[in-house]
């Protein structure tokens, strides 16, 4: 044969032909193994990566098809079964040229379907369908394979030249592997999966080596290089390719490192940022929960409350803080903690005066503070009643040892990464932080913003658009992304040096060099191989040529019968539908996804669709309506009804058979069962959902205020994260009926909680629920099915209008003991699995955790402000508290009172102890001995004496108690000062026996008066009958001389008993004064100068003007006797408004306004001890014979008869003053001005005198009738009635002695007052208490004459009270009795 002429191809050497065989087994091992994972649902775990491709089914099925006919090709079978392998090859060329377009196309393939157990598509990262490459390499594999079995050696060349050329392409794809990536990865089109690269080189291979070999053609280039030209174009196509693809595979990785690595710069910058936005947020939360404190005035004042100080240390301790302090919105600093630099205090100053019209939490920008860079949050105190900040929180962040640590932590990407915080400060662009331990560029790097520069980062903060790659601040080439902080205007930049970067590239591409060199190498050596041997190769497979035809055809018949076999074994339900009958036909395995026996298998679309679910029902019909009247694409997930009463999810898909017009014929599909799928699904979603619930709830765990809004806030995240159709919380209520109290709802709530009330009574059907179950046992409770669920009937038809299929109820237990439950209602039955449950009862222990916590904090704050209560108290109490140590003695705590009254500051009293300051135990013996008494006896009160720091001594009442705090024993003292009590005391004393001296001397002035009556009106008919010139008048006016000085004397005793008769009215007090003064200038003498001053206006008091001026005779004379040699006395009035202060000094008083008359001289003044008797009757400093010792006595008795009260201050040689207070009142109307006119003595009315005394009841009768009167006498109020009885009304006047045995005169002048009004009364009387108290208020109706009284005195005021007005009362006849 020539040169060139094709030749028949010669049989395959027996060797190749094994080695063929090796090939084609193996890739059908490959792809049997392959196959298996998909059925076993397992297609990863043949992919060598988690990344690449997972070779397809459908792949798998053909190269298993294709290996078997390669195989069956390489026996070289007889004609017939060769017929049969040209068929099968040009079939399978067609098939795979099919399914090669299922992947551009994007279409379903049933095969791909059932081996892949339903949705291939969860092959990661791209679907199970076969690579259109793929599809292309088997069809030129196949076609090789085809060309192998003629017997021409025009079809061996083609043929070996397509296998060689097909495994020359899988083996650069291979090589791609091996280097780290296959090619075509990250493109759109599908990528070889590894093993079906492995496979097709071993195809290809196999067809090579099964392929008769033909004639060699010598040719020039055989003769020019000495080896054939199929080795030379071999290896030159190779080495080109292999150069070709590792430089473009190189580049590929490049920038795929590059991709990846920006996106790990981008995570590292954004989650950087993130970090510090959270950093910065919960030192804000710490400012925010600060601000939301309201302090006590009293705590906030000046100086600070140690409790302040004590929380301020805390909180810099607790939060990491450098430094802290507590400053004024004057910016004066009042506590710190930490080394804090005093040079802030212009800084304070600034800050409250630029935030005291904010008031708000501040975090200012970092900054540089000498050597240190830092942070600072202000943070305003309020008070209870302030809006604006009492004070200021300044908290230091040391940014050095925290924020700059958190930036260098990263992850282990590269040794160069790092993190740069950039801030533009103006025009100019600052770096705020040290990338690297030993770097010193915070706040000391800055470059110009406005000015050209390499700088990447300098770039982005003028606004310009970020770029990867550029230079940083070190002028090195970097890679570099960018995140924003929130809070703060900073730019953080994530970068790595760019020679880090392109380190992993350039070994890759030296390793790739050497591998494509090794390739290159090794397709040479075989190449050079194979033709070497091609002759004898040629030869041999012609022989076997027949022998493998047959193989080939039986191995075809083989992989038929394989294929049919898994197409009966997918596990989809088919169905066939002709649209024109409503004729439909499932198949068995149909039947079995839904429950149903092939039977009852249902045979209209119409009764397949009625077990569709109603919520999917109108979707998959519209759907198949639109498949059937259009050619849509049919491929719907819905929930079919299955024979148990269960729903079960399904995947439905259709394709339709159409006639020329369009037609559906018949509608083919299959469907799914996905049950299993979508409740992984939904158990994720419901995870998740249960998770964003927590997460929730635990915020608004910190940010609600109270436990009520905590317990909305929870509702309201149940309805709107957890997607639950209603949400309420309930507290049990202890109380008959055991109700559960609805706290707090939202969502589809209705009228449910008020129709459904609810229990957790045992015994009550509404307390069998979930809710009372829940609260009785502390468990968690599930409803998974209310419409069936018995013990949930009472709620059955209310559940159902309001749409809840299932509740659960998860118990809150507080500190021991559940206190209710949360209740949760979704829309679907059994939507509670057993993870949610879980989750969902974790939820319920974060609230009760919370409820907790609130709760605490209530008590927490009525403790605190019952302690600042009791600390006010304290501080508030006029009494001294001290606490002491028991065992030393040494004060511990005081109030404020025991620093006061000992004269000491508080700092002095803590130095001291208690037997430093108590008398009665000024020793640590005398101390020891009180401390044991109190163990043996417990607390008692006792009386003791406290010295002052001025040594002075204070009286006290003292109440001991020992206390245990902290296994410390203390003493509670607290001391009540009575010095104000022992005066009061010793007054009321002395009152005590002033008014005992009274009576005594009232007594005397009543007997004295009544013989004084008798002596003087007798003395006074003597001498009016005798003649002026009788020598025994001049006895008889010694004798009525004598009975005048006695009844003056008398006069003084009444007064100091407050026993005689005024007559009160409304004066001025200043003009009293002013109108006496004269009179008391004459008597005082002229040696003494009487200094009389009143106010420009008149001061009103109710009193008895003849008294008022005895007072001030009295006191004026005893000035001028203590000042022997002269002086001044000064009488004074005034008016003055007495406070509470004033009266507790002197009980007599009240406060109010009052007229104030002083007396006072600049004389000798008095002891202590001539002040305490002043006031006693005939107590006397003056010789005998210059007084009586009645003076101040009458004084001090007409002032208290007057409702005033009186006070003398004296000391030695200090002078004396006496001061009376009397009521003040209104000024008076003005009155009319009367004119006196002269009475006549005489009468002739009838008088009845009533007197037990005879001589007085005598005398007064013939004074009487010797003034003309009828005078009747009686010597009782008996008789006086019986007299009044039988005079037949003719009596004019009753006169009657106030005081006599059995009924006294008032009684009797009430009575005939009653009987006779027209009958006017005289009563006269030496003294009696109820009728001065009746005529000093003005309330007593009778006319009164005071006892001793002279002829002319009766007579005078007879004829006043005869000749006065008539009484009211028409006078009526008497009926006698």
């Amino acid at each position: 044969m020539e040169a060139g002429t094709p030749g028949p191809a010669v049989p395959v050497l027996p060797r190749a032909a094994r080695l063929a065989q090796w090939c084609f087994g193996t890739a059908a091992a490959l792809a049997l193994t392959v196959l298996g994972g998909w059925i076993a649902g397992r297609p990863q775990a043949f992919t060598f990566g988690a990344t690449f491709v997972a070779m397809a089914p459908t792949t798998a099925l053909a190269i298993t098809a294709l290996a078997a006919l390669g195989s069956a090709v390489a026996r070289r079978p007889g004609p017939q079964r060769r017929a049969v392998l040209v068929r099968a090859l040009l079939g399978f060329v067609v098939a795979v040229g099919v399914l090669g377009l299922a992947e551009p196309l994007r279409l379903e393939v049933l095969v791909d379907s059932w081996l892949g157990g339903g949705d291939v598509s969860a092959a990661r990262p791209f679907g199970g369908r076969m690579s259109r490459y793929t599809a292309a390499l088997l069809a030129l594999i196949a076609v090789a394979a085809w060309l192998s079995l003629r017997d021409t050696a025009l079809a061996s060349r083609a043929a070996r030249r397509c296998g060689g050329a097909a495994t020359l392409i899988a083996l650069l794809i291979l090589e791609g592997y091996l280097l780290g990536g296959a090619p075509l990865y990250g493109g759109h089109a599908m990528p070889i999966a590894l093993l079906t690269t492995v496979a097709l080189v071993l195809l290809g291979s196999g067809v090579v080596l099964s392929t008769p070999p033909v004639p060699a053609r010598e040719s020039a280039f055989d003769r020019r290089f000495g080896v054939p030209a199929g080795f030379g174009i071999v290896v030159g196509v190779t080495a080109l390719l292999v150069a070709g693809g590792s430089a473009a595979w190189w580049e590929a990785q490049r920038r795929s490192h590059d991709a990846q690595t920006r996106e790990a710069l981008t995570a590292v910058a954004r989650g950087k940022a993130s970090q510090i936005d959270e950093w910065l947020n919960g030192h804000l939360s710490t400012g925010r929960a600060t601000e939301a404190i309201r302090w006590s005035r009293s705590v906030l004042g000046t100086p600070l409350d140690a409790s302040v100080v004590q929380w301020l240390q805390a909180i810099v301790a607790s939060e990491g803080y450098a430094e802290g302090a507590i400053v004024s919105p004057a910016g004066v600093v009042l506590a710190s903690v930490g080394a804090l630099d005093v040079r802030h205090a212009s800084e304070f100053l600034q800050h409250t005066t630029r935030s005291s019209a904010q008031g708000a939490v501040t975090l200012t920008d970092i900054h540089r503070h000498g050597e240190r860079v830092r942070l600072e949050l202000w943070t305003p105190l309020r008070t209870i009643d302030d809006t604006l900040p009492s004070a200021w929180l300044f908290l230091s962040i040391d940014a050095q040892a925290t924020l700059f640590d958190q930036l260098r932590d990263l992850p282990d990407i590269a040794s160069t990464l790092a993190i740069v915080v950039w801030r533009a400060d103006g025009d100019s662009a600052t770096i705020i932080n040290d990338p690297r331990p030993g770097d010193t560029t915070a706040l000391r790097f800055r470059v110009p913003l406005r000015e050209p520069t390499a700088m990447t980062s300098v770039r982005v903060l003028r606004g310009e658009t970020a770029v990867p790659f550029g230079r940083d601040h070190h002028d090195r080439e970097v890679a570099v992304e960018y995140a924003t902080v929130r809070l703060l205007p900073w730019l953080l930049a994530a970068k790595i040096d760019r020679n880090e970067l392109l380190a992993p590239a350039t070994s890759s591409a030296v390793r790739g060099l050497l591998l494509s060199l090794g390739l290159v190498i090794a397709v040479a050596a075989a190449a050079a191989a194979f033709l070497s041997r091609r002759e004898l190769e040629a030869a041999t497979r012609e022989l076997e040529l027949v022998d493998a035809r047959e193989r080939s055809l039986a191995d075809l018949a083989d992989s038929e019968r394989r294929y049919a076999r898994a197409i009966q074994a997918t596990t989809d339900g088919l169905w066939e539908w002709q649209p024109a009958l409503d004729a439909l036909y499932c198949s068995a395995r149909w039947c079995e996804i839904v429950g149903l026996p092939r039977a009852e298998s249902p045979a209209t679309m119409s009764a397949l669709q009625a077990r569709i679910h109603p919520s999917d029902a109108a979707r998959v019909t519209a759907e198949l309506r639109a498949h059937v009247e259009t050619g849509a694409a049919y491929d719907q997930a819905y929930r079919i009804r299955h024979a148990d009463g269960s729903w079960r999810w399904v995947r439905d898909r259709a394709e339709s058979e159409r006639d020329a017009s369009e037609r559906a014929l018949r509608v083919t599909g299959a469907m799914t069962d996905i049950t299993a799928q979508r409740q992984l699904e939904q158990a994720m979603q419901r995870t998740d959902r249960v998770l964003r619930v927590r997460s929730a709830c635990n915020v608004a765990l910190v940010h609600a205020t109270d436990e009520q809004s905590l317990l909305e806030s929870t509702c309201e995240i149940a309805v709107r994260e957890g997607g639950f159709r209603m949400a309420w919380v309930g507290y049990a209520v202890d109380a008959p009926g055991f109700p559960v109290r609805v706290m707090a709802s939202s969502g589809a709530v209705g009228d449910y909680l008020t129709r459904a009330e609810v229990s957790w009574d045992a015994e009550d059907p509404r307390g069998q629920g979930p809710t009372g179950r829940c609260i009785r046992s502390g468990e968690l409770q599930v409803a998974q099915d209310l419409a069936r669920d018995a013990r949930s009937s009472v709620w059955r038809d209310a559940a159902r209008e309001h749409g809840f299929a299932a509740s659960l109820s998860i118990p809150l237990l507080v500190h021991g003991r559940v206190i209710g439950a949360l209740m949760l209602y979704a829309d679907e039955s059994f939507a509670f699995d057993a993870a949610e449950q879980a989750l969902l009862s974790e939820v319920g222990s974060d609230i009760a955790f919370g409820i907790a916590a609130k709760r605490d904090q209530v008590a927490v704050a009525a403790q605190q402000s019952q302690l600042t209560l009791f600390r006010e108290v304290i501080e508030r109490s006029t009494d001294a508290i001290f606490i002491a140590d028991a065992a030393t003695g040494r004060f511990v705590d005081f109030n404020a009172m025991a620093a006061r009254s000992l004269g000491y500051t508080p700092d002095e009293l803590l130095a001291l102890n208690v037997y430093d300051i108590v008398e009665p135990m000024s020793t640590p013996q005398g101390y020891a001995a009180m401390v044991s008494a109190l163990r043996a006896n417990g607390p008692t009160v006792a009386a003791s004496v406290h010295r002052r720091k001025d040594a002075a001594p204070i009286p006290v009442e003292v109440a001991r108690t020992l206390l245990t705090v902290n296994g410390r024993e203390l003493i509670l003292g607290i001391a009540r000062d009575v010095s104000e009590r022992i005066a009061l005391q010793e007054q009321l004393i002395q009152s005590q026996k002033l008014e005992g001296l009274g009576r005594l001397a009232g007594g005397i002035a009543h007997d004295f008066n009544n013989m004084l009556t008798v002596i003087n009106a007798t003395a006074d008919l003597a001498l009016s009958a005798l003649p002026t010139s009788d020598d025994r008048r001049a006895d008889f006016e010694e004798i009525r001389g004598a009975g005048q000085r006695a009844a003056a004397l008398t006069a003084q005793l009444l007064s100091f008993s407050r026993r005689q008769v005024m007559h009160r009215e409304v004066l001025d007090v200043s003009a009293v004064t002013e109108r006496f003064g004269n009179l008391l200038r004459r008597v005082i003498g002229e040696d003494v100068l009487l200094e009389v001053r009143s106010p420009a206006t008149p001061v009103w008091i109710n009193a008895d003007p003849g008294h008022l001026e005895q007072i001030l005779m009295n006191l004026a004379v005893n000035a001028r006797d203590a000042l022997p040699r002269g002086g001044t006395v000064v009488v004074d009035t005034a008016v003055v408004d007495l406070n509470e202060a004033f009266t507790l000094r002197h009980p007599t008083t009240t406060p109010g306004p009052h007229a104030r008359l002083q007396v006072r001289d600049a004389g000798t003044g008095m002891t202590d001890d001539v002040k305490a008797r002043i006031f006693e009757p005939f107590f006397t400093t003056k010789p005998a014979g210059r007084g009586t010792g009645l003076g101040l006595a009458t004084v001090y008795g007409l002032v208290k008869q007057m409702g005033g009260s009186i006070w003398i201050t004296s000391a030695p040689g200090e002078g004396t003053t006496v001061d009376i207070y009397f009521p003040l009142i209104e000024a008076p109307a003005e009155r009319a001005a009367t004119v006196d006119r002269p009475q006549a003595l005489r009468g002739h009315e009838t008088i009845l005198v009533v007197e037990d005394e005879s001589s007085i009841r005598l005398v007064a009768r013939r004074v009487l009738e010797r003034a003309g009167y009828t005078v009747l006498t009686a010597s009782d109020a008996t008789e006086a009635l019986d007299t009044l009885a039988q005079s037949g009304g003719t009596v004019h006047l009753l006169l009657s002695d106030v005081v006599m045995p059995g009924m006294p005169g008032t009684e009797l002048a009430a009575r005939v007052r009653e009987r006779y009004p027209a009958i006017r009364i005289l009563l006269t009387s030496g003294y009696s208490q109820e009728l001065l108290e009746q005529r000093a208020a003005g309330a007593s109706p009778f006319d009164l004459l005071s006892k001793p009284y002279s002829m002319d005195e009766l007579t005078a005021t007879v004829r006043r009270v005869l000749d006065g007005p008539a009484p009211s009362a028409p006078v009526n006849t008497p009926t006698p009795r």
